[in-house]
């Protein structure tokens, strides 16, 4: 097949040349309209490629009558962008549900805990089309606040009051980045997986004030795809789910503070699902 190739498909070569200054002897295969795809010859092997119009300063078609064979000094231009930076923002759904043993009201607070927004910024540098090693910073807070609450202590007692939780949640990972880019090397969908860290905090009130904080480690699971506006950034959008649980907690109320260890039912899940839009860089 090869020998086939070169005795007949290169007797009559194209040559393009590149914005990088590159001449290229080869066999356009496609002119589109953003793009040009051609084979070439490379160590013995047919190869096929493709470059961005832009990345082509000049191309002539049978320019070659008689082969050159294949140009070893040519370094064909790297079409793969490898440095990926997105900064995205949106809603996010805690899919935990309150105990139901807790009395009605302070249930109806929990359940409006559940939605809240996140910030996100990532960065992955891929070392191959396909492949790449990221980076996450995620950070989730929601709030709410209730008057006029009644509480009733485990020793019987009701209290009057207000019942307040200001939540933050900040996770760091690192994870494998995989994509999978269009014919443009710009729109691509994005996928990573990996592992992280949880730091939690809970400035609350239940008729009096305290804190509430926690580190652990987690996971999370990332998709995305990239609507590219230019070669350089695209429109993203992002679903992506995390997951943790504290089973340790410090509590710190007036001038004192104490570490918990929380029993299995009393586990504190972090879990969460956030769906995102923002813009991604490419390099």
């Amino acid at each position: 097949m090869l020998g086939m190739w070169l005795s007949g498909a290169l007797s009559a070569q194209d040559m393009i040349i590149t914005s990088y200054d590159d001449t290229i002897a080869c066999k356009i295969t496609k002119m589109g309209r953003d793009f040009v795809s051609f084979n070439y010859v490379h160590r013995g092997k047919v190869r096929k490629t493709i470059l961005r119009r832009d990345q082509v300063r000049f191309y002539r078609n049978n320019y070659y009558v008689t082969p050159v064979g294949p140009a070893r000094s040519v370094i064909l231009p790297d079409l793969n962008p490898h440095w990926r930076l997105a900064v995205k923002a949106g809603i996010s759904y805690d899919p935990t549900k309150p105990p139901g043993s807790l009395q009605h009201e302070l249930y109806v607070h929990d359940e409006k805990l559940t939605l809240g927004q996140h910030v996100e910024t990532d960065l992955s540098w891929f070392w191959s089309e396909y492949f790449g090693v990221g980076i996450v910073f995620n950070r989730f807070w929601t709030r709410n606040s209730m008057d006029n609450v009644h509480v009733r202590w485990p020793n019987g007692s009701v209290q009057t009051g207000t019942v307040s939780d200001d939540i933050t949640t900040d996770y760091a990972g690192l994870g494998l980045s995989i994509r999978t880019l269009d014919l443009k090397r710009s729109s691509s969908s994005y996928y990573q997986f990996g592992f992280g860290q949880f730091r939690y905090r809970d400035d609350a009130i239940l008729i009096n004030p305290f804190t509430v904080t926690g580190i652990t480690s987690g996971f999370h699971l990332i998709t995305g795809y990239d609507f590219a506006m230019s070669s350089d950034y695209a429109i993203e959008v992002q679903f992506s789910e995390v997951f943790g649980t504290l089973k340790e907690v410090k509590i710190a109320a007036d001038l004192s503070s104490q570490t918990v260890i929380l029993s299995k039912s009393e586990y504190h899940y972090l879990t969460r699902f956030d769906f995102s839009l923002g813009i991604r860089f490419l390099k």
